[in-house]
């Protein structure tokens, strides 16, 4: 209860809290957590040597660009992950290719969504 105190005090916009048996979960949170839990940021923020230790310090990463980086990417990959199918597990996800338009095809016809989260060409 002391770390879902704690995140809820970051405020929605930074962090999210859920209860297992509380709350109905979608399928993209379910995802989320698949993808970017609680050992993957640790491993991220360890990458960029923001290994919060006190609790003044573990609050500050939260609040940093590597954090927003971190989740502005991890919702991307999500829709991504969302849109493949089926969920094999991480391995397969972390495979999948990020959608990008042909460079130099003036020809091409593509069609923009702008969505909730991002903006996706297709």
């Amino acid at each position: 209860m002391n770390c879902s105190g704690r995140h809820r005090s970051y405020g929605v916009s930074t962090s999210r809290v859920r209860s297992i048996d509380l709350d109905s979960w979608s399928h993209t949170q379910v995802l989320a957590v698949l993808e970017g839990g609680n050992e993957q940021m640790k491993q991220f923020f360890h990458r960029h040597q923001m290994n919060g230790e006190t609790d003044e310090e573990l609050d500050f990463q939260y609040k940093t660009k590597a954090a927003h980086f971190y989740k502005t990417h991890l919702q991307q990959h999500i829709t991504r992950v969302a849109e493949s199918g089926v969920y094999r597990g991480r391995e397969v996800a972390r495979n999948l290719k990020k959608k990008h338009p042909r460079q130099g095809d003036v020809n091409a016809n593509y069609k923009v969504s702008i969505r909730r989260t991002s903006i996706e060409v297709q």
